[in-house]
């Protein structure tokens, strides 16, 4: 017989099968507790000189004009400085806000501070493209950062049992084959019979030759060979250490050749979970086309799929390059349409879910209201919160109002952290602080539950 409870989300009345009932119950008594944290709770496992550098840093990247001009004033600093005498400022502020570490021993001590709190790692190497370097240069730069993925990975999965691992695709293979190759990619099928091309290149170490990519040259085509075989070698790591790799999006020009990458390493490596994952960027009026695509995609060949959900992280970018080169912005027009789009995005995937297809998601938000509606269709759907396949996201450094909540609940949270040196990390750091103004601005809840905190502590001493 069903049941009729309040829901403490939205004052409604939901009717729930009795046999779920005792699970409902339970949730709403950890989430109305637990999103109405008080700032106790929030930081009471904070060092107070990391609660005073939160509380500067956020307010300080409150105001465009710091956010305007903080890469060019932090790369003069570090010429004129000196690399020494610039680390000595950054890594205490900046640099310890917002970044893991640069070795095995400053990563574990940022894992081990997370695993304490029920978080997970979602780690980035930080491998930004040199674009002046020479054919040659290029490829030791992809072997290198081939080699830092492996090591990232091994060190991971001896420091966390449920981690990820970001990696950029721009990092392995060239932009401009990454582009060109995108250019080819004009429908399902083309992207499709790409992705088993792919896919038979991961296993058996050769790339076939193909009427689809005709317009490569022969070097071309080594390059594309030679970058899929350090796809499989991440791939082949992946499966043997347990950590996931979540291929990142990146420009619009790029995002169907990094799909179907990631579309293709599923094929080899996803036969029984979600190793592999792409990331879909919210803020393009195309997002809802794209997953269902690619859903679509992984239900025909039989694959395990696993997404990251964002908003994105190049609009200013997309939008200047779009009037530059006169072409539709590929930006949803407002930031509301992008949080409409988003919340269908996410609805389309826990739908999937609900009709028992093997995906796994993380939503990457650090919209209380958003999250809100997202475990409301959750409960909606009756899918367990608790779910492996069901993971929240939000950047390391910020939000922690939101996070520890989630993490308390029993939800399966992520912070995102970027793994690098200070000088790989700065650009970063900027991308991060002009694409997320409206995060950064919108921490005014969090800067207060840190003043609090900081007002109790010194009353305590006092």
């Amino acid at each position: 017989m069903a049941k009729f409870i309040p829901c403490s989300l939205c004052d409604s009345i939901v009717c729930y099968p009795g046999f779920y009932i005792e699970v409902i119950m339970k949730f709403y008594a950890i989430l109305d507790v637990h999103l109405l944290m008080d700032h106790r709770t929030s930081f009471r496992d904070k060092p107070t000189l990391e609660l005073m550098r939160a509380l500067f840093i956020l307010k300080l990247c409150s105001y465009d004009t710091f956010v305007n001009h903080s890469l060019q004033m932090m790369t003069t600093a570090e010429k004129i400085l000196g690399n020494r005498l610039f680390g000595l400022f950054m890594r205490p502020t900046f640099y310890n806000q917002f970044i893991a570490g640069d070795d095995r021993k400053s990563l574990a001590v940022t894992i081990g501070k997370l695993t304490k709190a029920n978080i997970h790692p979602m780690i980035a190497c930080m491998m930004e493209e040199d674009l002046t370097a020479s054919e040659q240069q290029q490829e030791q730069k992809y072997n290198n950062n081939l080699y830092r993925i492996i090591t990232c990975l091994e060190l991971l999965s001896s420091m966390s049992k449920q981690a990820c691992l970001q990696v950029k695709v721009t990092g392995i293979m060239s932009p401009k084959l990454v582009v060109k190759i995108c250019e080819k990619i004009t429908d399902y099928e083309t992207q499709k019979k790409l992705a088993i091309l792919f896919a038979d290149a991961l296993k058996t170490g050769t790339l076939k030759k193909s009427s689809i990519l005709n317009t490569l040259s022969d070097n071309e085509y080594l390059a594309l060979e030679r970058a899929l075989m350090r796809f499989a070698q991440i791939g082949t790591a992946s499966k043997i250490e347990g950590v996931r790799i979540l291929i990142d999006s990146e420009f619009v020009s790029m995002n169907h050749t990094l799909n179907t990458i990631a579309m293709a390493m599923m094929i080899a490596y996803n036969n029984e979970k979600a190793l592999i994952w792409c990331t879909i960027q919210c803020y393009l009026k195309s997002a809802l086309d794209i997953i269902t695509e690619l859903f679509n995609m992984a239900k025909e060949l039989k694959v395990c799929f696993g997404v990251k959900i964002v908003r994105g992280a190049y609009m200013e970018q997309e939008r200047k390059l779009a009037k530059m080169n006169n072409y539709p912005d590929p930006i949803n027009d407002t930031y509301l349409g992008t949080e409409e789009m988003y919340l269908r995005v996410v609805d389309f995937v826990l739908e999937q879910i609900k009709g028992s297809f093997k995906c796994t998601v993380v939503m990457a938000t650090h919209n209380e209201t958003a999250i809100r509606v997202i475990l409301q269709k959750v409960i909606d759907l009756e899918l367990d919160f608790q779910s492996p396949q069901i993971n929240f996201a939000q950047l390391y450094g910020m939000s922690e109002q939101v996070t520890m909540p989630l993490a308390k609940s029993g939800v399966t949270v992520f912070k995102s952290i970027p793994y690098g040196t200070i000088t790989e990390t700065l650009p970063y750091l900027y991308r991060r602080a002009t694409e997320n103004r409206s995060i950064i601005k919108g921490a005014r809840k969090e800067r207060e539950m840190l003043w609090s905190e900081l007002k109790d502590r010194m009353k305590l001493k006092f």
